[in-house]
C-alpha cells in the first residue's frame, strides 16, 4: 500500500499544465504558484486563480498522504488516506475541467492525469476494503 501511495503522488505530480506558450507539470507548478502567491498580493487572471486553487489542494492533499504513511494506527492511517486522495481529485477536478475560456489546458491536464485516476482509484479502493473489514470485525465484537 506504501508503494501505490507513492506511486499516487508521483502520477500526480506530473500531471502536464499546458497555458499558452508555457509547459508544465504539476510539481512545478506547485511550486512557483505558491511562491508567487506568498510573496505578493494575489492574481490577475483566472488561470493564476485557478492554479492557485488546484495547487493549495494538491499540496493538502500530498502532505495527507504523506502523513498517513507515517501514521501507526490502521483507522487514522486510513481515513487520513482516504481524505488526501478526495484533496487531490479536487485539484485535478480544478485542472481538468473546463472552466477557463478559450483555453485547452484541461485536455492535456485531463489526459496525462488519467494515470493518476487510475492509481489513486485502486488506492482508495484498498484503503476502503482494509476500513470496511476493521468496522466490521468492531461491529461483529460489540
Amino acid at each position: 500500500m506504501k508503494k501505490l501511495k507513492i506511486w499516487t503522488l508521483i502520477l500526480h505530480s506530473f500531471i502536464f499544465i499546458i497555458h499558452k506558450n508555457t509547459i508544465s507539470v504539476m510539481l512545478l507548478t506547485e511550486y512557483f504558484t505558491l511562491d508567487r502567491w506568498l510573496s505578493s498580493s494575489g492574481f490577475s487572471d483566472s488561470f493564476a486563480n485557478l492554479l492557485l486553487g488546484a495547487s493549495l489542494l494538491s499540496l493538502l492533499g500530498q502532505l495527507l498522504i504523506l502523513l498517513s504513511i507515517k501514521i501507526e494506527k490502521v483507522v487514522n492511517k486510513h481515513v487520513i488516506g482516504i481524505l488526501g486522495l478526495i484533496a487531490l481529485w479536487f485539484s485535478f477536478r480544478y485542472l481538468a475541467y473546463p472552466s477557463v475560456n478559450n483555453t485547452d489546458f484541461h485536455t492535456w491536464a485531463f489526459w496525462s492525469g488519467v494515470p493518476f485516476i487510475i492509481a489513486s482509484i485502486l488506492l482508495y479502493h484498498e484503503q476502503y476494503i482494509i476500513l470496511k473489514d476493521i468496522f466490521r470485525k468492531k461491529k461483529k465484537s460489540s
